[in-house]
């Protein structure tokens, strides 16, 4: 399929097709919106608010890790290192002679996992400090999307639409 002319895209025949395949918001989607709709939307992409998801994800995979390491009882240790791959000959007719070529593979990791003791009361003063840090985390996510919630609640669509 031959793409539009660039023409047809001046003209803004294309843009709204290619909006709603990338699920582009606008300002009059914007104006469509309840309050609430709008919010919702701005505070989803707060970057303050994603920083705090992401700290709340690392601690959620922290503690499910020290978890896990109790539960089997021993830690994991991981080395890894990078090794040569296999390397091949690569031969071509260059007129009466034939050249051929040594190439080297891409070099890979190998890593190699090796059981080690664990220090349970370590192990479970870790899992205590996760398990606050993911309480404390979670209500100041709470009261971040509630005071971004609350702030853009108040706002016309077009000063919601800047924030988004």
């Amino acid at each position: 399929m031959k793409p539009p002319p660039l023409r047809a895209l001046r003209r803004g025949l294309v843009l709204p097709g290619l909006c709603g395949l990338l699920a582009c918001t606008t300002i009059d989607d914007f104006r469509r919106y309840s309050p609430e709709q709008r919010a919702q939307l701005v505070c989803e992409r707060d970057t303050a608010i994603r920083a705090q998801d992401m700290r709340l994800a690392e601690w959620h995979r922290l503690h499910a890790q020290t978890q896990a390491a109790l539960d089997r009882g021993y830690l994991v240790h991981r080395q890894c290192r990078r090794v040569a791959t296999a390397t091949t000959e690569v031969c071509e007719t260059q007129g009466n002679r034939r050249v051929c070529q040594t190439k080297e593979g891409e070099p890979r990791w190998a890593c190699e996992d090796t059981p080690v003791p664990l220090d349970a009361a370590l192990e479970q003063s870790k899992l205590a400090a996760y398990a606050e840090n993911i309480v404390r985390g979670t209500q100041e996510r709470d009261q971040a999307w509630q005071r971004c919630f609350a702030g853009v609640l108040a706002l016309s669509p077009e000063a919601a639409f800047s924030r988004f």
